[in-house]
C-alpha cells in the first residue's frame, strides 16, 4: 500500500519499502490527466499518483489543485 500526505513543507510518500519527503521546491513540474498525476522530480524521473488512490474523482481533483498551488508558491 502506498500513501501520499500533503505537508506544509512537501509531499510525504510512504510505501512498503520506503518513505520520504519531497520538498515543494524539489518538484520540477506536474502533469495530470483524468486518471494520473505525474510529479516530476527531474526531467526524466517522476512519481505516478493514480486517481484510484482516492475515494472519488472530486478528491483526486482537489489533491491536484492543492499540489499545484503548493508547487507554484514554491517556485
Amino acid at each position: 500500500k502506498t500513501s501520499v500526505e500533503i505537508q506544509e513543507n512537501g509531499l510525504f510518500i510512504t510505501n512498503e519499502n520506503s518513505n520520504g519527503l519531497i520538498p515543494w521546491g524539489d518538484i520540477y513540474s506536474l502533469k495530470h490527466s483524468k486518471r494520473l498525476l505525474l510529479i516530476y522530480v527531474s526531467t526524466g524521473s517522476f512519481i505516478t499518483i493514480p486517481s484510484h488512490f482516492f475515494e472519488n474523482e472530486s478528491e483526486f481533483s482537489d489533491f491536484i489543485g492543492i499540489v499545484s498551488s503548493k508547487h507554484e508558491n514554491a517556485t
